[in-house]
């Protein structure tokens, strides 16, 4: 009895099948009182029914009634989910409620493959094993989805099992990087309402990029109610091999039609031994090279193709690897847009078309030819105030001349424009040039942004005390490409107007300077990009330099320098909200605008007017690919968007560290294996049903075998 006591029913209710113990009985009972006439010409026959009605014969027959009856008492005892209340189990009672949380990852890591077995379905399989732990009716559970934006199976915890299974049945690995510390409070808020035993149960493939923030927050366990016990259910998979292409660009950042461009596509072995890879390139559908390269244990680094882009727009590139356990980051995808010419903003409140003023000579150096064919730059013109609503990400350069007065707004733009990579020549001529720079000055006050402080304004009245520039940084970056000959022009020309300038920043560079010594024009970095300041303006009334072919070069080789080296354009990631990089015209918004995914299937976007321009927003992607926007049928832009890098470094955690970033108030942690007949989790004592199927199965294989021998 005492044995008994120890063993508990899940679902008593299915010991009603116990009434299946009279099936055997009957047929036994119908199969005594059969008659069978026997015509028989020998005696030897009449021998054989004689035996029939022996009494050995009747002791088979109850044998038989005996294990086809003991058969079905097992398979009735299996379905009522017995447990053994051993000592490790927790010693619920049978009104106890557990509430338990499964937190499955789904990140694109886990769709790695060992023997053609996906990681996912391992974390399936697990999640289904826990399932079988819980009582029915009794406990609570939910399933928390870690990707992205983790979401949950019910908005609270639920007694409904049979669904959980069903949407265990249809989980995938995502394409998306997983917000584990999202996850965990998720979860917690769930827990946090239940009253009594609380578990977590995480399933993961515990790769490390994935759970280094929660690692390195070391807080994760202050997410979770108190006397939450924690689980890492450990799938102690092989350790997989894996090459992964991440981090597309090409430079230049701006790429003209016809301009050789350079592609770069970053490869990484997380393997641990050599690996050799081939990698293609095709350009809109079209293979234009590969190339194969052998990475060393753990190298990672940047592979080069060139190419010629053709046709205005924008260009579909595709990097791409063979197969291998993870085929999710074998591809990377990549949009260069060419155009005919660069685009260049001149900010100035005077009339750009009126002989003699800063604006106009700056019109004119930029676009000497005022036509598409000829010019390489398209001049855009803002004024101070059109200046807060501007578009300058796509701006090779900002040339500011003339201006009133500028906004906060105005002059956080021009901040962001610097700081993203941009570059600006401000031009100090006329105007509120102290009032403007410090403005600057104020909304960078931590950084700062203005290579040197202007005082007063200068004016030389006379011929003999105008200003020359006597001196230059020749072979720096900006200036190298002005040629000796006009170097010689530029220092005959004077300067009737400057402004008094105090010691430059430490951090500034003077590129040019004024016979008293004074900086003509200097150069201070901010984030990624730069900051010139010119102590002099184009304009007539301030000097005679626009008047001279050295300052058309001066104007185009800064424009030229001044364009971003490299591509400052940040990789669209799946999972992530989207913004188009470039405003589209407003005239469009009243079409059929659309946007399709990488599988052509419509998917949701958003737009807003911004700067009288339209902006296009995608809140949710899915899949990593090439993304289309259409007007009426027709591609109008494109986007690129690639799984996250770091998906593709399959190294895991350390266990036991993990395991400390979840101290916390009564909470404790530990690791379970899934190896084993083991429960996945011991509620209330270990499951026995197994067992009692297996043993179900052993006697009716010794039904066949009494059977087998009898007939002999």
């Amino acid at each position: 009895m005492e044995f008994l006591a120890l063993i508990e029913l899940t679902t008593p209710a299915m010991l009603a099948g116990l009434g299946l113990l009279s099936l055997p009985l009957i047929a036994h009972l119908m199969n005594r009182h059969a008659r069978r006439r026997i015509v028989f010409p020998t005696l030897q026959f009449l021998r054989k029914s004689v035996a029939t009605q022996s009494k050995l014969y009747r002791l088979r027959r109850w044998i038989l009634l005996a294990l086809r009856s003991l058969t079905v008492a097992l398979i009735v005892m299996a379905f009522s989910r017995p447990v053994w209340l051993d000592a490790d189990s927790d010693q619920l009672s049978s009104s106890d409620r557990a509430a338990v949380v499964l937190l499955i990852d789904t990140s694109a890591s886990t769709a790695q493959q060992t023997d053609g077995v996906s990681l996912i379905h391992s974390l399936r399989v697990s999640a289904d094993r826990i399932l079988d732990s819980l009582k029915m009716e009794t406990d609570v559970a939910n399933i928390v989805y870690a990707d992205a934006k983790p979401s949950a199976t019910f908005p609270r915890l639920s007694p409904n099992f049979p669904v959980m299974r069903e949407e265990l049945s249809k989980i995938e690995a995502t394409y998306e990087r997983a917000d584990m510390q999202g996850a965990i409070a998720l979860a917690g808020e769930m827990l946090a309402k239940h009253e009594g035993e609380r578990r977590l149960m995480i399933l993961s493939d515990l790769q490390q990029t994935n759970w280094q923030d929660v690692v390195q927050s070391g807080d994760a366990g202050k997410s979770l109610p108190p006397n939450t016990r924690v689980t890492v259910v450990d799938v102690e998979e092989a350790p997989t091999e894996n090459i992964s292409l991440s981090d597309p660009h090409f430079y230049p950042s701006q790429p003209l039609i016809g301009q050789r461009v350079q592609l770069v596509v970053h490869v990484r072995n997380s393997s641990k031994r050599q690996k050799q890879v081939r990698i293609d390139v095709t350009v809109d559908a079209v293979e234009v090279s590969n190339q194969t390269v052998t990475l060393a244990a753990g190298e990672h680094r940047d592979v080069f193709f060139e190419t010629i882009l053709d046709g205005d727009g924008d260009h579909e590139i595709l990097f791409e690897i063979p197969g291998d356990s993870l085929s999710v980051d074998n591809r990377a995808y990549l949009v260069v847009r060419t155009r005919n010419r660069l685009p260049v903003v001149i900010v100035s409140d005077d009339d750009h078309n009126e002989i003699g003023t800063a604006s106009y000579f700056l019109s004119r150096a930029l676009a000497p030819h005022d036509n598409s064919l000829n010019d390489r730059y398209e001049i855009r013109h803002f004024t101070s105030q059109s200046l807060v609503n501007a578009e300058l990400s796509d701006a090779v350069a900002v040339f500011v001349a003339y201006l009133g007065s500028l906004t906060d707004r105005s002059a956080r733009g021009l901040i962001s424009y610097v700081e993203k990579g941009g570059g600006v020549l401000f031009f100090c001529g006329e105007g509120n040039v102290q009032k403007n720079l410090e403005l600057l000055k104020r909304n960078t006050e931590n950084t700062g942004i203005l290579p040197w402080q202007p005082g007063p304004r200068r004016n030389f009245a006379k011929l003999d005390d105008a200003l020359f520039i006597t001196a230059g940084k020749w072979q720096s970056q900006l200036l190298r490409e002005f040629d000796e000959q006009s170097q010689i022009a530029i220092s005959q020309i004077r300067f009737q107007k400057s402004w008094s300038a105090r010691l430059p920043a430490a951090d500034a560079e003077v590129l040019l300077m004024f016979s008293d010594d004074s900086p003509a024009l200097a150069m201070r970095r901010l984030g990624a990009g730069r900051f010139l300041l010119a102590n002099f303006s184009p304009s007539l009334d301030s000097s005679d330099l626009a008047k001279y072919g050295a300052f058309v070069a001066l104007i185009q080789i800064i424009a030229k320098q001044l364009r971003p080296a490299d591509n400052s354009v940040r990789e669209n990631v799946v999972g992530e909200i989207y913004q188009h990089p470039v405003r589209l015209p407003l005239e469009i918004s009243g079409g059929n605008l659309v946007a399709s995914n990488p599988e052509e299937k419509e998917i949701a976007i958003t737009t807003s007017v911004e700067a009288d321009q339209l902006a296009l927003r995608i809140h949710q992607t899915e899949i990593p690919g090439f993304y289309r926007f259409k007007l009426k049928g027709k591609t109008i832009a494109r986007a690129s968007f690639n799984v996250d890098h770091r998906e593709g470094d399959l190294s895991r955690i350390d266990k036991n560290t993990l395991l400390k970033s979840f101290d916390g108030e009564g909470t404790t942690a530990d690791i379970q294996s899934t190896t084993g007949w083991e429960p996945m989790l011991n509620l209330r004592g270990r499951p026995l049903w197994g067992w009692f199927l297996v043993a179900a199965m052993c006697v009716v294989g010794i039904e066949l075998a009494c059977l087998g021998i009898w007939k002999r």
